[in-house]
């Protein structure tokens, strides 16, 4: 009996521990961005639901204000998967990226990966990333 005892602490404790080990860090440095006016804003997806630019869906997000033409964004003990980033440099420092009556960025836009689109929005499966390591490192480019 206390085998068995023994025998299921064991794996309890084995799987707390694999449980810790499924999450890893995201690190995005953002380079020669434009100036420092505004601030820098960032959301990071797990679906495709509302991406690039409804904050609403996204799993996280992220503004802060800039002091330097580079940043770093740090998203600590995410779950292993499948993600994505968009961003914006936000100028005017009105927290939302503002757009023509077309829909086209006034602002600099980044997405991870790098990969943007002619036409239309960046489309979730073509800028998502795998994180299933403890750290995974992304450089974004803005584009204005």
């Amino acid at each position: 009996m206390k085998f068995l005892i023994y025998f299921l602490l064991l794996i309890v404790f084995t799987t707390a521990l694999n449980a810790e080990d499924r999450r890893g860090n995201l690190i995005i440095h953002f380079e020669d961005l434009r100036n420092t006016k505004g601030g820098i804003g960032v959301l990071l997806f797990n679906s495709s639901k509302g991406f690039p630019g409804n904050s609403e869906n996204a799993y996280l997000n992220y503004y802060s204000t800039l002091s330097a033409v580079s940043h770093t964004v740090n998203f600590y003990d995410l779950d292993y998967g499948t993600y994505a980033v968009s961003a914006f440099h936000d100028e005017n420092s009105n927290k939302k990226l503002d757009t023509n009556w077309l829909g086209i960025p006034r602002e600099g836009v980044g997405v991870s990966l790098n990969v943007l689109r002619p036409f239309g929005a960046p489309r979730f499966r073509d800028t998502a990333f795998q994180l299933y390591q403890s750290s995974v490192t992304l450089n974004i480019g803005i584009n204005y």
